[in-house]
Order: C-alpha cells, then sequence, then structure tokens
C-alpha cells in the first residue's frame, strides 16, 4: 500500500536523525560553533573570550635577543604579544626565556634587584643599557642627515633613525625626509605636495630615475662629438678603447 504524504515526511525524518546521530558520535564530526575538529564537547565563541592566549594555527618563533639596538626587537616582540593576545603580566616571563648573555645576565641582575617590576620600566632600563648614548641623539642625528648617494640607501638611514624618536608626527617626519634631499629632487618633490614621507620618496624615486637617464644620455653626446664611437655607430662600453 502507498504511503501517505505525512508518513513518507515521518520515515525520512526519523532516518535523517539516525544520519544525523551518527556524524555527532563520529570523531571527525565537525562542530559548527567551535569551528575545529574534534570529538568532545561544543563551545560557543563566548566561551574563548575569556582564554588570556589566542589560539594560531601559524606557529611564530619568538625573536631571541642578545645585544645590540633594540628597537627593531622590541617592535617584533610586541607584535608577537598581540598576534597571541598575551596579557601585559606575562610579557617580561616570556622577554626572560628568550635572552642570551649579555642581556640574560644584564636581564637577571635587575630582575633580582627589582628593578624592572613592569614591561614599562624594561623597555626603559632596555634604551639605557643598548640603546644609543646621550651623545648619539637620534633628533639630532635626523635633522643633520643627508642625502649623499641614492635615494633609498638615503631612506634607509632616515627610517633607522626615524624609529628611534617616539612620537614623531607625519608632518614632521615629512619635513625632515625633504630637508635631507638632494636640493635638486627635493624641489621637483615639492612641486607635487606630498602627503606624507611614502609619497616624497616615491617622487623623489622618480625624479633620480630621470636625472640617471639625463646624465647617460649626455655622456653618450659627449662621446659622440669626441669621436668616440665604432664605425657602426655605436657607443664602446667603459674601459674599452676607440678603435
Amino acid at each position: 500500500m502507498e504511503l501517505s504524504h505525512t508518513q513518507r515526511m515521518d520515515t525520512l525524518q526519523k532516518q535523517l536523525q539516525e544520519v544525523l546521530t551518527v556524524l555527532h558520535s563520529s570523531p571527525s564530526f565537525i562542530d559548527p560553533n567551535a569551528g575545529v575538529l574534534g570529538s568532545g564537547p561544543s563551545h560557543s565563541s563566548s566561551s574563548h573570550t575569556n582564554e588570556p592566549h589566542r589560539q594560531r594555527q601559524m606557529k611564530l618563533d619568538f625573536i631571541r635577543f642578545a645585544c645590540g639596538e633594540p628597537t627593531d626587537w622590541l617592535f617584533a616582540i610586541e607584535r608577537y604579544f598581540c598576534f597571541y593576545n598575551i596579557p601585559n603580566h606575562e610579557h617580561l616571563l616570556l622577554v626572560s626565556f628568550n635572552m642570551d648573555p649579555p642581556a640574560s645576565s644584564w636581564f637577571h641582575s635587575l630582575d633580582q634587584d627589582g628593578l624592572i617590576p613592569d614591561w614599562t620600566s624594561f623597555i626603559i632600563a632596555l634604551h639605557r643599557r643598548f640603546g644609543p648614548t646621550k651623545f648619539e641623539d637620534p633628533a639630532v642625528a635626523i635633522a643633520k642627515l643627508q642625502q649623499t648617494d641614492t635615494v633609498t640607501e638615503y631612506y634607509v638611514a632616515f627610517e633607522q633613525l626615524s624609529r628611534k624618536i617616539p612620537g614623531l608626527s607625519v608632518t614632521v617626519k615629512k619635513g625632515l625626509f625633504l630637508a635631507g634631499l638632494k636640493s635638486i629632487i627635493r624641489c621637483s618633490v615639492l612641486v607635487h605636495r606630498p602627503q606624507d614621507v611614502h609619497d616624497a620618496l616615491a617622487y623623489a624615486k622618480v625624479y633620480e630615475e630621470k636625472l640617471t637617464g639625463h646624465r647617460c644620455k649626455g655622456r653618450a653626446s659627449l662621446l659622440y662629438l669626441d669621436g668616440s664611437e665604432d664605425d657602426d655607430g655605436t657607443i664602446p662600453p667603459d674601459g674599452d678603447p676607440p678603435p
């Protein structure tokens, strides 16, 4: 006898329930709430808000420190703390496990004397021990910095100094960068009114390439006027005497 529509729906619902029961009992069941594989109880997203550390599938190594200028190292480990959501009161503990001599000996001495009770105190002490001395004031150095070679090399030196000056505004940083450029490049960049250092750098590199191209063409013209070209009209490479 043919089943009615209601009976067929009841049968399908029972079969579906049986399938779901089997799936829930499987160790590879994907929990839609937890979002991970596992056979344990499901956890809603709100249950993770109180966890001090954020679980990440990608593993990052904690960079060790021994000596040298600490600015870049501090930047890297603070990004590490942010990535893993590590609370402030655990920062010093992690750092103590990832130091090598002479920094580790220095840290141990200050810790025993109670001179680094928190993260802020540690940063100040670190800069006093391994940072530039008062005779190497980065604010003075960056104001005197001038481009002597390529724009890229000047920018690298500028960035190294600017990272050591906390609170440097975008406008002041841009002005200092422009002031150190070669005058012929600086004047061309100012025409475009760059918004920040990155804009100024892009314009400066363009004009540097133009200047390099013009110099190459000017040199080629001089070689042509001197008669330093081959019979086929090509200019010999540097160091090769004309035929």
